[in-house]
């Protein structure tokens, strides 16, 4: 059972085989889907979907999701409860739900609508890009309405939508193996992933390792906005009947950018006719076209920026290439190109595409419409359980002990669906990508053991090499000013580096959604020492002559400075620090626990 709740529409999916190509249930008088519209009528009643849908524009909330995404808590409707409090966003959701699970179980034939029932398991999904709280929230609305759902398990959208394809051609004997780019252009935002499905021997289904899924808050609805203002010149004040103030005006002109949008996907032209404008409102797609080309590039660049993260997840991946690679290049990565979400019907995006990554495109073709793909792949139910995530749906968090065992403190090291790189950091930085965290144990704290807990603080456990475990024990170090900080640092491949006392890896090759009990599986890392070869350094005049030829000294290093510069120290402390220079800066110091300088 799935429920897709979008930025512009909702839609409801049972799957009671596999072999079934299209499990949407209608719950639209028109559409497969209903509009995730929520507004409130003149006796102050709300009203949710297509009866919403006919309330004037000013007493509807038409992306109640996107305000969920950014953790708003509350929303002014219209001419709402003028003097009571404004509703709360979340109670708002949950009608909306409970309005398309009534339509759902109205409609539904009788072999699916048991199904529909409070106890089932359902599968919900969000934008690639939410973080933990509002995943938290929209499972907490789900099980208010009477879903059982895991917030946990909660998809990004284009991982969704690449599932229902891979599965489908899988069903037809034809299994896309190498690298799918997913682009999933909706209302409130742009979701890519790439995805790698490959099929191991002896395997009952593909595997599906998700490289890389972001969002960008620039899609439909950013698109309606700049139709309506290519209209607004065209729409006189004479041609108005009077009636409506400039909050209206300026919300009628919106939906019917929308309706042009819409219907200029199918025609070179389209009029539309706005309720208390005296005459028919014409657009042209190639106006849509020019309205759309600075979008569009902003798209393209966030693609390909996808394409790089996707690179930068594969084991000791190399990031300086990475950075300079061009078009031509990245495009090599992408064997296939899927389309899903409601924008992807402009032809200019397919065109695009196909022009930039060299492949031809491809739209799910067991469900007609690629609104539907998303929530026909949360109901493969194995498939999506069975997942290799972009990065971890559970948190790390410092437990630190004294020296009798007891726990005294605890810090947060990474929040669960948090990304692990900001934005754009990927290419402009010279160190691997990752989330470094400073350890800052309390005074007496003696060692610390590193746990995991998901979403709802529930503890996750760990199994290392094989033996379970509810965390990793290690001993601290006594800080002196010449150390360089105890850390925690979770790289984009999986590595992980405590330097504590001892400096330790461990390696977590699969990022799963982890259900009834089952335990992250984490590996012990050894790397060998990395020796390197500086020729002609010039050193401090302090050292120049004290230290024998072949002499060994030992040292630690610390940096990047603001400045991007990086200076090694002796361990004894004895000496100044030697900076180094920019060009023989290794991205593996960062993970050293100390480094040897040799002068000779």
């Amino acid at each position: 059972v799935a429920v897709d709740f979008g930025t512009s529409t909702m839609l409801v999916a049972v799957r009671t085989s596999e072999e079934d190509p299209d499990p949407t249930i209608p719950i639209g008088d028109v559409d497969p889907w209903m509009p995730s519209l929520i507004g409130v009528d003149d006796q102050g009643e709300f009203q949710y979907g297509e009866a919403a849908e006919r309330l004037r524009p000013d007493q509807v909330v038409p992306s109640i999701k996107t305000l969920l995404g950014a953790n708003e808590q509350t929303v002014d409707i219209g001419r709402q409860g003028a003097g009571g409090p404004p509703p709360r966003i979340d109670d708002l959701i949950q009608g909306l739900f409970e309005e398309a699970l009534h339509q759902a179980r109205a409609r539904a034939g009788p072999d699916v609508r048991p199904y529909l029932e409070s106890g089932f398991k359902v599968h919900l999904c969000c934008p690639a890009n939410w973080t933990a709280e509002p995943r938290r929230r929209l499972g907490e609305i789900a099980k208010r309405a009477g879903l059982k759902a895991s917030p946990d398990e909660i998809v990004d959208e284009p991982i969704a939508a690449g599932v229902s394809w891979v599965m489908g051609q899988e069903g037809a004997g034809e299994v896309p193996e190498g690298r799918t780019l997913v682009f999933d252009y909706g209302g409130g935002t742009l979701d890519v992933a790439v995805l790698e499905v490959a099929r191991p021997d002896g395997a009952a289904h593909p595997e599906i390792t998700v490289l890389a899924a972001d969002a960008l808050l620039y899609a439909g609805d950013s698109l309606d906005e700049r139709i309506s203002d290519d209209l607004k010149p065209s729409l006189t004040s004479s041609g108005w009947s009077g009636e409506q103030d400039e909050v209206e005006k300026n919300q009628l002109t919106l939906r019917a950018a929308r309706d042009l949008k819409h219907a200029l996907t199918d025609t070179d032209e389209a009029v539309v006719r706005i309720p208390g404008f005296d005459r028919p409102v014409p657009y042209t797609r190639e106006q849509l076209e020019a309205a759309f080309r600075p979008q569009l590039e902003k798209a393209m660049e966030f693609v390909f920026n996808v394409i790089k993260m996707s690179m930068a997840r594969e084991h000791h991946a190399d990031y300086g290439l990475i950075r300079s690679l061009e078009e031509e290049r990245l495009a090599d990565e992408i064997h296939h190109i899927l389309l899903a979400g409601g924008m992807s019907r402009i032809p200019r995006v397919s065109k695009e595409l196909g022009l930039r990554l060299h492949e031809r495109f491809v739209v799910d073709p067991g469900l007609v419409d690629p609104e539907k793909s998303v929530v026909s792949g949360l109901t493969f139910k194995d498939a999506v359980s069975g997942l290799n995530l972009h990065r971890p749906g559970f948190g790390f968090i410092a437990e630190y002990l004294n020296a009798q065992g007891e726990k005294i403190g605890e810090q947060v090291l990474y929040e669960a669906f948090s990304p692990l790189y900001k934005k754009y950091e990927p290419f402009t930085q010279l160190t691997d990508l990752g989330v470094r965290v400073n350890l800052n144990p309390p005074a007496d704290a003696h060692s610390v053991k590193i746990i995991c807990r998901d979403i709802l603080d529930q503890e996750v456990p760990l199994r290392l090499e094989g033996q379970d475990t509810n965390g990793i024990p290690l001993e601290l170090a006594l800080q002196h000013s010449y150390q360089s900080p105890q850390f925690f640092k979770l790289f984009m491949d999986g590595r992980i580096i405590v330097s504590a006392k001892h400096h330790v890896r461990f390696w977590i090759p699969r990022w799963p959604f982890l259900r009834d009990g089952l335990a992250a599986e984490v590996r012990a890392q050894t790397e060998p020492p990395r020796p390197r070869l500086w020729d002609n350094i010039t050193l401090p005049e302090d050292l120049t002559g004290v230290v024998d030829p072949g002499q060994m000294v030992e040292g630690v290093l610390s940096g990047p400075n603001p400045n991007g510069q990086w200076h090694w120290r002796p361990l004894d402390g004895t000496g100044t620090s030697i900076p180094v220079p920019p060009a023989l800066v290794d991205p593996l110091w960062t993970s050293a626990d100390k480094v040897r300088l040799r002068i000779r």
